[in-house]
Order: C-alpha cells, then sequence, then structure tokens
C-alpha cells in the first residue's frame, strides 16, 4: 500500500479512539472495553482482515504505551 493510504487509516484510527474515549466516559464504561473492541473490528475477524503475527512487535507496543 501507499503510504497515504498508510496515513489515512492511522488517522482514522486515532479519530475512533479519541472518539471510543468519550463514548465510554460518557457511559461509564471502561477505555480498555472500547479499545478491545476497536481491536476486534480491525482485526482478523473484521472487515479488514488484518493478520497480525508478529509476537515480537506486539510486545514492543504493549510495553511502550503502557510506560
Amino acid at each position: 500500500m501507499h503510504l497515504d493510504i498508510w496515513l489515512l487509516l492511522g488517522s482514522t484510527l486515532v479519530l475512533c479512539a479519541i472518539a471510543a474515549v468519550r463514548l465510554s466516559h460518557r457511559l461509564g464504561l471502561p477505555t480498555l472495553l472500547a479499545y478491545m473492541g476497536i481491536g476486534l473490528f480491525i482485526g482478523e475477524g473484521g472487515p479488514f482482515h488484518l493478520n497480525f503475527d508478529n509476537v515480537e512487535l506486539a510486545e514492543t507496543l504493549g510495553l511502550a504505551s503502557s510506560s
């Protein structure tokens, strides 16, 4: 894919995450639940069928996001 498509998808994902935080805050739900829903939507079972099997990258992203 071209860089502009990746930037569009990434910025759309960030905007969805911001909207999910605001919505979960208003409804009194945990934010993690909203993030898990977004992950399920963009994952292998969603309409995009993204295959993510890089365990090292997942660990690095998880550790970076927790600090």
